[in-house]
């Protein structure tokens, strides 16, 4: 862990956007860059390159939501957020240092640059547990679903968690919740030490794979599902995203014509249906060749 001086700090960042390969994460409650060239023109590369960006921000203050947007990126709003990070898969900056173009010109701000796996760790299980899940409201039962008003966006998640039962999954295993876009289906154990998370995204519908054994396993299972990253793809039929801060697989669909999930019925579901058991079939598989190998 580095000491960065304040003069250092916006340098340090913009390094990291641009040593990413996968994914960036920045956590700026406030933003403001409408002359920061230097930030924009990084951003655009990563983009570029491929790099996922996920830009949290404050909620209902005047943020420049807009300017966020023009370069091709959803904010997602936070409430009461203040805390900044910025991270790539590997490495992260800590400060108090928000992507405004003041705090870059005149601001004192303090800054540490986080290299040590371990205390990389501890950042991204912050994000997940403080940041990342904030807006997912209390969890409901199953049965909770059940009892609710036939809607179109119950037929969905009810066409969902009854194919899931069909497929052998216990019901007390499958847990709903919401986020801020819809109606979040976990399986608790789809595999044991394995978590099944079917969640809308905004302008696409994400599956993801989380691995729950100790870190040492975990770490070994996840670089052997990476290093048949080609072969999972290809199984699949769609690119698998392998979240290297959090040791997890996700896979980001784009193959619904609208993405208002309040009006989501059955017809949405058939569209996912096939990939479902085909991604649960592969998944499986290799786990079950992880397993053999490392547990």
């Amino acid at each position: 862990m580095e000491l960065i001086q304040p003069a250092e700090i916006s340098g340090k960042i913009m390094t990291l956007f641009d040593q990413a390969k996968e994914e960036i994460i920045i956590v700026s409650p406030y933003n403001k860059f409408t002359y920061w060239k230097k930030l924009t023109q990084r951003i655009e590369k990563a983009k570029q390159r491929g790099v996922k960006i996920k830009w949290y921000i404050r909620k209902n203050v005047d943020n420049n939501v807009e300017q966020i947007r023009q370069i091709g990126i959803e904010p997602i709003e936070i409430d009461n957020l203040h805390c900044k990070l910025y991270l790539n898969e590997q490495h992260a900056v800590v400060t108090s240092m928000n992507l405004h173009e003041y705090s870059d010109t005149s601001s004192i701000d303090i800054g540490y640059y986080i290299t040590e796996e371990d205390k990389y760790k501890e950042l991204t299980d912050f994000i997940d547990v403080y940041i990342d899940s904030c807006y997912v409201t209390e969890s409901k039962g199953i049965e909770a679903i059940n009892r609710e008003s036939a809607t179109k966006k119950v037929d969905f998640i009810d066409s969902l968690v009854t194919f899931l039962l069909e497929m052998g999954f216990e019901k007390g295993n499958l847990k709903t919740n919401e986020n801020r876009y819809g109606t979040v289906v976990t399986i608790n154990e789809f595999m044991e030490n394995f978590e099944l998370i079917l969640e809308p995204k905004g302008v696409y519908y994400r599956i993801d794979l989380r691995i729950n054994y100790p870190y040492k396993i975990k770490n070994a299972i996840y670089e052997f599902l990476r290093s048949n990253e080609n072969v999972l793809n290809r199984l699949i039929g769609f690119e698998i995203d392998f979240g290297r801060q959090m040791k997890r697989l996700k896979l980001d669909l784009e193959i619904f014509e609208n993405y208002e999930y309040e009006n989501w019925d059955n017809d949405e579901f058939e569209k996912l249906k096939p990939i479902l058991i085909n991604l649960i079939k592969v998944y499986k598989s290799q786990i079950n060749n992880a397993i053999q190998l490392y547990v």
